[in-house]
């Protein structure tokens, strides 16, 4: 057998740089969204309650994610707001061996972090992508999704839109304190100790591309991928 008649042939083809590809595609997804960040609107039952904004959807491991909330437009009172990146594993069905409702979904959290936002007009958050973390694949029976998953407080909303807004607008946070005693001289408020309150999620995808060792650009059988 001709050994470097072989190793030839393969050199002889088109050599594919994935730690090149990779940097190209976070570089130009950033350096795009630099003019126009990645905005998205949430809403409940039609009415806002703030923007979230990245600078980019693709990521490579170790990077972090900065972001943004913006209520200066809400219609709706933010109360908390709680941030989580995680994975979803998604598993084909014809080959697991457990119930569908246990493997279709998978959940791994890798990081998180929470702000109170009583009256904020804008939040900042951070999460960052460990580096020991699975990147981003999808095959025709397991994919694994990356995603920042928003857990939003808010009161429980029983008034109509029109009504929502108008008394959001004059005090949105009305039920929080209650009056204690009031006389001619003052008016004394506690804090209410319990509040009515709802819980909905929302997700951002993001698209995480894995670390590459590379030592000669020349030699493809030198890239290595770390996961």
């Amino acid at each position: 057998m001709n050994t470097s008649s072989n190793t030839s042939e393969l050199t002889k083809g088109p050599i594919i740089d994935m730690r090149r590809m990779i940097n190209n595609i976070t570089r130009n997804s950033l350096l795009y969204n630099n003019l126009s960040n990645k905005r998205f609107n949430i809403n409940k039952n039609g009415n806002v309650i703030g923007v979230v904004s990245i600078p980019k959807s693709f990521y490579k491991l170790g990077e972090t994610i900065d972001g943004v909330v913006d209520f200066s437009s809400a219609k709706l009172p933010c109360y908390q707001v709680k941030f989580f990146l995680q994975t979803t594993e998604i598993v084909d069905s014809s080959i697991s061996i457990s119930s569908k409702a246990n493997i279709l979904q998978t959940r791994k959290i890798y990081d998180s972090c929470s702000e109170i936002t009583l009256y904020a007009s804008r939040i900042q958050f951070k999460l960052t992508i460990p580096t020991t973390a699975p990147p981003s694949f999808k095959t025709s029976a397991i994919s694994l999704l990356w995603a920042v998953r928003l857990e939003i407080t808010m009161p429980l909303v029983h008034k109509q839109s029109d009504q929502i807004e108008s008394s959001f607008g004059s005090s949105p946070m009305l039920k929080l304190m209650n009056e204690n005693h009031k006389d001619y001289r003052e008016t004394l408020y506690l804090a209410s100790s319990s509040l009515e309150c709802g819980v909905f999620d929302c997700i951002i995808p993001i698209t995480t591309f894995p670390l590459l060792k590379f030592s000669d650009a020349s030699n493809i059988f030198s890239t290595s991928f770390f996961l």
